[in-house]
């Protein structure tokens, strides 16, 4: 964590949007598996690692060569697998930068009937690059993105894209360079066809869609930033409180700009409106002053975003409370404003502020936001029960931090048994597997935590928790424990940075009062410790 905040201004992360747009008409949506029908997957497993590839199993490539890169598994234990430039550990990827910037087409043609179908892949970038590249579907969907290397990290992209006529097409990835050697990272693609009339949320947020009616979306908030008179440097807004990053020397400052129908313009980059500049004197953070409940159900946020133009690349992150929690980047190359919208699956009442969280690199130039809208367009109705978690702050989400870490000595649920502190992170130190906060376990020395959860003798329970390895970390060990029972002995490299979920069935409980633990207490103590998140115990 101490080795990453260096970081922090310069980050960029590629982003993801979900677009699918419901009918506003009353239709009844059941409970239903939207992974839906394969139409098409590929891993590039199949394909050896190899430099300079034109061609692949399941695709042909052109204009130039791609990489087919990663890291083989072990074929014993002592040894290491076969590693050919394996940035993001165990697997195999493809680099679209292998000696030029290539085009990848599926070889096979795919018939698509009417209906919605969801794309989803993995990408990363070669470190130290940043990479543009275009994703089609035919002549039905396209769509241009940015993909940066310092995070190493893969992303997931999800997109549905609705089909109105029988249509053939290729599936194509298109580097767009500027690197002919490091470019765009490839993995894990897979095209599908969704079943009728579903609502589905991101795979990062459910499997399942809930029982849910669509119906006339209700707006929750909506700003144009019109009332803002036009001027630089401003600290407050009508509906938003203006902050700064904690690591940040400077910042709270933003500047409202554009061109207002009865003035003079000021740097009206985007022509007639109002708009918010997040770097207007510093990199800043805005928020909602208005704090709101949201109900279960299905919320579509949208908002318009461009860069300064010309010049500037912005990383940026949205976050509605615990909900909702996205990276992005804008850039200025466009010279217009990008539509962004999610849709958002709430499964239970919750509070949440609306924030806009400007992560620079540069202090004048920033991030220019417009038309941000929040509505709720579907209404769940309880078709999915869900069991109740026994563990309090599974998700370490309590406290809130204002800052990106903290070291605390007890925290909501938690306990420290050993060790310096409870230390919890967030973006941009590490991505969390669910909410916006994480547990590292080595506050400059090993720790253990631990809480008691409530259980009833002889019944049986599920754990389950998401483990990802620390890449500043020498060693990444968790050890659980269920009482006095070890529940795992787990190790990852430095190298095995995604998230890995772990589920335990049948644990006994042979007393009211069960400690659950999770410690690191036999790795070195390196102030760079092992990430868990998204803790729960479900009663069987």
């Amino acid at each position: 964590m101490k080795q990453i905040l260096s970081w922090l201004m310069s980050a960029l992360l590629t982003f993801s949007c979900w677009n699918f747009m419901p009918s506003v008409t009353s239709v009844a949506i059941a409970a239903t598996d939207c992974s839906g029908t394969v139409i098409f997957e590929d891993s590039f497993d199949e394909d050896p690692l190899k430099l300079g590839n034109s061609s692949l199993t399941h695709w042909d490539v052109e204009k130039a060569i791609a990489d087919l890169q990663g890291q083989d598994e072990p074929k014993n234990p002592n040894q290491n697998g076969y590693n050919l430039y394996g940035y993001y550990g165990l697997g195999h990827y493809l680099d679209l930068s292998g000696g030029g910037i290539s085009t990848i087409n599926t070889k096979k043609t795919f018939i698509l009937t009417p209906g919605t179908y969801q794309l989803s892949f993995e990408i990363g970038g070669s470190p130290g690059y940043i990479s543009r590249y275009a994703v089609e579907v035919g002549n039905i969907f396209h769509e241009d993105f940015l993909v940066d290397g310092d995070d190493r990290i893969f992303s997931t992209i999800s997109r549905q894209i609705k089909v109105d006529t029988d249509t053939n097409a290729w599936l194509s990835f298109i580097n767009s360079g500027p690197n002919g050697t490091y470019g765009p990272i490839l993995n894990k693609v897979s095209f599908n066809k969704l079943p009728d009339s579903s609502i589905c949320p991101p795979p990062n947020q459910s499997n399942l869609c809930c029982d849910a009616t669509s119906v006339e979306p209700e707006v929750i908030f909506k700003e144009t930033f019109d009332q803002e008179p036009l001027k630089i440097t401003v600290n407050n807004l009508a509906n938003w409180k203006v902050g700064s990053l904690k690591v940040s020397a400077n910042g709270g400052f933003i500047d409202v700009i554009g061109q207002k129908e009865d003035g003079a313009p000021l740097y009206d980059y985007y022509g007639p409106g109002t708009y918010i500049d997040l770097s207007g004197g510093g990199i800043s953070t805005i928020s909602t002053k208005e704090k709101f409940t949201l109900t279960p159900g299905i919320y579509e946020l949208s908002f318009e975003m461009g860069g300064t133009p010309k010049s500037y690349l912005s990383t940026y992150t949205v976050q509605l409370g615990d909900v909702f929690d996205e990276k992005f980047i804008a850039d200025g190359q466009k010279e217009e404003f990008v539509t962004v919208k999610r849709q958002i699956k709430v499964e239970k009442e919750t509070n949440a502020w609306l924030s806009f969280i400007n992560y620079g690199p540069n202090a004048t130039y920033g991030p220019i936001l417009n038309q941000v809208s929040l509505s709720k367009i579907a209404t769940c109705n309880g078709g999915e029960v869900e069991k109740e978690n026994l563990v309090e702050n599974g998700s370490f989400e309590e406290p809130e931090l204002e800052g990106f870490y903290s070291f605390e000595e007890s925290i909501p649920g938690w306990e420290k048994v050993q060790g310096y502190a409870i230390e919890i992170n967030k973006r941009p130190i590490t991505a969390p597997k669910d909410g916006s906060q994480v547990v590292e376990l080595d506050s400059y020395s090993t720790t253990k935590i631990a809480q008691d959860i409530t259980t009833e003798v002889g019944k049986t329970y599920t754990l389950s928790f998401a483990f990802k390895a620390n890449p500043n970390a020498s060693e990444n060990k968790l050890n659980v424990y269920w009482g006095d029972t070890v529940v795992a002995n787990l190790n990852k490299t430095a190298t095995e940075t995604e998230w890995q979920t772990y589920t335990y069935d049948n644990l006994k409980a042979t007393s009211t009062t069960t400690t659950l633990s999770f410690d690191n207490l036999d790795e070195i103590s390196d102030s760079a410790g092992t990430y868990i998140d998204a803790v729960s115990v479900l009663e069987n």
